[in-house]
């Protein structure tokens, strides 16, 4: 796949029949790219819909993220999720969450790097990093320096890193682009998706899509994948974006007690 669309399904908390009808459902929209996680316990049920479905693999781009108790023998997480998605390789494979330990970071960076020259992978690289630990991995693997996916939506500014990937030319993925569902319930962009063509969910997805940032909105509806998907063609007001930028900027959902210090 030649360029990357900007909005991925997200699968975080879909598991079983409801996460393998999700995946047919998106692809069935023409979604071409899946995010998941051997975290997520899914990969199985997104490997069996991948195998009923009519899309040729190359049409389709699969993230997936290898978790922290993995990080001792990642060739073995690799293939394990290799044989759960029924795929001989990934698009993109990353390091769920940093684990504070910069020389643990350089040694888990080798092993994938071995993945990719044996063609498993195609890109590696992080999600959850802070910008200090991003820049001590470019110091040493610039050359494979592509995204980190963190928690991004209109409440979470996230500017630091914002302009620390424009600076470094990688991209920002946007997980819980709806704030973990409690943006839903914000009287402010409840009020701007009423005078606004769009919902509020559109009005989330186009604020960061306008921020040239990928998103990967979780739904499990028809409805709400094809909503998703048109926000792509949506296009917010100046008037609309600057009240989004009035609302809170450090509302963060998801914030484990084993998280690194955000920026």
């Amino acid at each position: 796949m030649d360029t990357i669309p900007q909005i991925w399904m997200g699968t975080r908390g879909l598991q079983g029949e409801e996460c393998y009808r999700t995946i047919r459902m998106g692809l069935e929209l023409w979604y071409q790219m899946i995010d998941t996680a051997e975290h997520y316990q899914n990969e199985k049920d997104i490997g069996h819909a991948l195998k009923d479905s009519w899309i040729p693999r190359g049409n389709i781009w699969i993230t997936t993220k290898i978790r922290k108790e993995s990080f001792g023998n990642i060739s073995f997480a690799c293939e394990k999720s290799l044989s759960n998605l029924k795929t001989n390789y990934l698009d993109l494979l990353l390091i769920h969450r940093p684990t504070g330990n910069l020389d643990e970071h350089h040694q888990i960076f080798e092993q994938l790097l071995f993945l990719k020259k044996q063609g498993k992978v195609k890109k590696i690289w992080v999600s959850n990093f802070t910008i200090s630990q991003i820049q001590d991995l470019i110091s040493v693997f610039w050359e494979e320096v592509f995204a980190n996916e963190i928690e991004f939506h209109p409440c979470l500014s996230q500017a630091k890193m914002f302009h620390f990937s424009e600076e470094h030319h990688f991209h920002i993925i946007a997980y819980s682009p709806f704030g973990h569902g409690h943006l839903f319930q914000l009287p402010e962009l409840q009020s701007l998706a009423q005078k606004s063509w769009y919902s509020l969910s559109q009005i989330c997805l186009s604020r960061l899509l306008h921020q040239g940032v990928i998103v990967i909105p979780k739904a499990s509806s028809q409805k709400n994948l094809q909503e998703n998907l048109q926000s792509l063609q949506c296009s917010l007001s100046e008037d609309i974006l600057q009240e989004i930028e009035l609302l809170p900027k450090n509302y963060r959902y998801l914030n484990p007690p084993f998280a690194p210090q955000w920026d």
